[in-house]
């Protein structure tokens, strides 16, 4: 399925009348190589990937395909010159919007210094509670968690008392019948997503020390604390929680 992927990028560039150059920056982040994929898990988790090219339809397209096939990738992009205005059209793609970072001409381009692309990935704005929420439901392949867990996201990163009526025992059983997740799985799971990303640019996530946090990244990911701020990007944390509590591998579902 890998090889199938990457064909189709290949093809939709040429049917846009472009050329695109994928790349992927895993880590320990020291090196672009190109996207050359033969399985669905040969981008570890923390992987930045990205696109450059000439056609900037094509650009976009490639990248969707690549996210669609491998959802817990940092995307990163370069329009080509003459194309920056089609910036504002990333809000239209669901997989790219609040995810993806755009590199000016100079500095991406598909360059051999990973460096830019690795210091803006790293500074991406982390997105807000319904986008994140979005997110899991179509990774999890289901829209009917979407409410709950965009209350549950936004009262963990925001304060806010959830709106939604309904009883502790029947939200536990709501949860319960799309996998083992319980609610405070689901707010822990994405301070960590906020917390880490907050830490690998060098800020302080509010209100949370170094020790809770660090519980937190051992219960759910099974890690040290400095091997996760060593990974770039949110997806992964969420990606890699899925799957050690027993949701199954997937690509992203578009609905």
């Amino acid at each position: 399925m890998g090889k199938k992927t990457v064909s189709h990028v290949g093809r939709f560039a040429e049917a846009e009348g472009g050329q695109v150059a994928v790349q992927v920056l895993p880590p320990p982040y020291a090196l672009l190589r190109p996207f050359e994929i033969v399985g669905f898990e040969d981008l570890p988790f923390g992987t930045v990937v990205h696109a450059a090219g000439t056609s900037a339809l094509a650009v976009l397209g490639a990248l969707t395909i690549v996210l669609n096939r491998w959802p817990w990738v940092v995307p990163t992009l370069t329009l080509p010159p003459g194309e920056e205005r089609l910036h504002e059209a990333l809000a239209l793609v669901s997989e790219l919007r609040h995810r993806v970072v755009v590199m000016p001409a100079t500095l991406g381009g598909g360059g051999p210094d990973p460096e830019p692309i690795l210091e803006a990935a790293r500074a991406r704005r982390f997105p807000p509670a319904e986008e994140l929420a979005r997110y899991v439901a179509l990774r999890l392949g289901t829209l009917k968690l979407f409410e709950e867990l965009a209350e549950r996201f936004d009262e963990a990163l925001n304060g806010r008392t959830a709106k939604l009526e309904m009883h502790v025992d029947t939200l536990r059983r709501h949860f319960r019948r799309f996998g083992p997740f319980r609610d405070k799985d689901w707010r822990d799971v994405v301070l960590v997503m906020r917390d880490l990303g907050a830490r690998a640019v060098g800020r302080d996530a509010d209100g949370v020390d170094t020790r809770t946090l660090g519980r937190r990244v051992k219960r759910l990911l099974g890690l040290s604390l400095g091997d996760a701020k060593a990974l770039v990007g949110w997806e992964w944390v969420i990606e890699h929680a899925l799957r050690r509590a027993g949701y199954p591998a997937r690509p992203l579902v578009s609905m």
